[in-house]
């Protein structure tokens, strides 16, 4: 492209930037979402419904930024029916609601999807919902929220705006499955139908998983904090070290677990204490996951890195001159969950702290000692004698 050219894209870009109602348009990270061969751990009722998308569902967007729009409308209807498919043996797609069109034959009843809300400073989505009869008399409204936070530390330099929506749009949809057989008037309709609730989560035949032959091991944030991201800076670094001994244990990553678990361990639906936790790892079909996927431990993992540069100078007028000094201190935590038996049979934590110096002359040279490196490999190594069962390493 010759140099006036460029020029002008240039300039043309920052018009656009500049003007008032000009965006770039980014597109749904796709990825994020569930595939339509995937499927949810919840029950399916052996019937029929119909499902209706309000006209402005389709056309729904996503303002996350002053210069950027997402376009969500078919990202949502497409989650939101993969979601009911999950639930129930047939779903139809309506045009119209009753009485303005007959309802299909079969369908007993109607889920309408009537507006969906996007409130892009708080990354929330929220799905207002109508379940309706055949005939068209409404017996429940109601709203299904999700959040997208996700972890600073995480993220790319650039705002992941296609993940963003993606995991919003998960979060709302995982809410809207959970909370269904837990409204009242929905457990009136199911009743009146001739289906029978049985547990919340529900067996659906033979996995079609493999067991890989390595153990594997799975990461969650401490403090049961669920927001998106594919890892803190306590995993990077332990996980790490983790997967370079041997003999091999390997991760799996914090946004597949949610995955293969879906719609549980969402932002929204995960839990919140480690009572509501172990309930969880209880359930018959939750178990029957875990070891397929040849999953023995969960490890939740927290702490951080932090560099305080307290006494000297450095300053940077024209190349950087001085000399700086200060302390590093690394401190990690972990709790280890045995998931064959549902309990917390191990926690540490590791502190380690050094000197840093940061001579300057035109260049700064930071001399920074290793304390996260330390701190890591210990609990590493902590956790790979939990895994490959040696008793004498895995004691504290």
């Amino acid at each position: 492209m010759r140099p006036a050219s460029m020029r002008s894209v240039v300039a043309l870009v920052l018009t656009c930037l500049l003007q008032s109602g000009c965006a770039i348009t980014y597109s749904v990270d796709k990825q994020r979402l569930p595939d339509s061969t995937d499927h949810a751990l919840v029950p399916r009722w052996p019937i029929a419904v119909g499902v209706y998308y309000a006209p402005d569902v389709r056309k729904t967007e996503a303002n996350v930024a002053d210069a950027a729009r997402v376009p969500i409308g078919a990202e949502v209807t497409s989650m939101f029916r993969w979601a009911l498919n999950q639930m129930f043996a047939e779903v139809i797609e309506v045009s119209e609601l009753p009485p303005a069109r007959p309802a299909p034959a079969g369908a007993l009843g109607i889920v309408a999807l009537q507006r969906v809300d996007v409130a892009p400073a708080q990354r929330r989505l929220t799905y207002a919902i109508e379940l309706r009869t055949p005939e068209g008399y409404a017996l429940d409204q109601w709203e299904a929220a999700g959040s997208a936070p996700e972890d600073p530390a995480a993220g790319p330099m650039f705002m992941p705006f296609g993940s963003i929506t993606a995991w919003a749009i998960r979060d709302a949809t995982a809410t809207f499955m959970v909370g269904l057989a837990d409204r009242p008037a929905v457990r009136d309709w199911l009743g009146t139908i001739g289906v029978t609730l049985s547990e919340v989560v529900q067996e659906r035949g033979p996995t079609a998983v493999t067991a890989p032959p390595e153990l594997r091991v799975a990461f969650v944030r401490d403090v049961y904090d669920w927001r998106y991201g594919e890892a803190s800076e306590a995993q990077r670094c332990i996980g790490s070290k983790l997967e370079a001994l041997v003999p091999p244990v390997r991760l799996v990553s914090f946004d597949r677990l949610r995955m293969e678990f879906f719609p549980w361990l969402e932002f929204t639906t995960a839990p919140r204490t480690e009572e509501d936790l172990l309930r969880f790892l209880t359930q018959k079909v939750i178990h029957r996951k875990f070891e397929d996927l040849n999953l023995r431990y969960l490890i939740q993992v927290g702490g951080a890195t932090t560099t305080d540069f307290g006494s000297g100078a450095v300053l940077c007028p024209y190349g950087c001159f001085g000399f700086a000094w200060g302390t590093r201190q690394s401190a990690f935590r972990i709790t280890v969950i045995d998931l064959q038996s549902a309990i917390t049979i191990a926690s540490e934590a590791v502190t380690k702290q050094g000197d840093v110096y940061l001579p300057a002359f035109i260049l700064p040279v930071p001399i920074i000692a290793s304390t996260e490196t330390e701190a890591c490999q210990r609990l590493a190594e902590r956790i790979h004698a939990i895994a490959t069962h040696r008793a004498d390493e895995a004691r504290p």
